[in-house]
C-alpha cells in the first residue's frame, strides 16, 4: 500500500510478524510497533489517506484496521480463531 504523494510504501512482513514502512524519499525502513503482537500474520494491506488506518489482511479470518494517527488496532471483519463466515 503507497500513501498519495509515493513517499511511504507500507508492507507485510510476514514471516516477522511485522507490517514495515518505507520512506521512499529517505529510503528508511521503520516497524509499525503498535502491531506487535496484535497482528499474527499480515498478508494484504489497504491504506485509507483520508482516515489514516491501514487495513490489513490477518489470516486464517480477520482484517483489521490500523489507526496509524493513535495506534489503535481493531477488527473490522472476521473472529479471531473463527474460521468461515455465517
Amino acid at each position: 500500500a503507497m500513501d498519495r504523494k509515493k513517499n511511504i510504501l507500507y508492507f507485510a512482513d510476514s514471516s516477522n510478524n511485522r507490517i514495515r514502512m518505507l520512506n521512499l524519499t529517505s529510503n528508511v525502513v521503520f516497524s509499525l510497533s503498535s502491531t506487535v503482537g496484535a497482528i499474527t500474520n499480515p498478508m494484504g494491506l489497504y491504506y485509507d489517506e483520508d482516515s489514516n488506518v491501514l487495513y490489513v489482511c490477518d489470516p486464517p479470518s480477520v482484517v483489521r484496521g490500523v489507526n496509524l494517527t493513535s495506534g489503535q488496532i481493531t477488527i473490522i471483519a472476521g473472529k479471531t480463531g473463527l474460521i468461515g463466515y455465517n
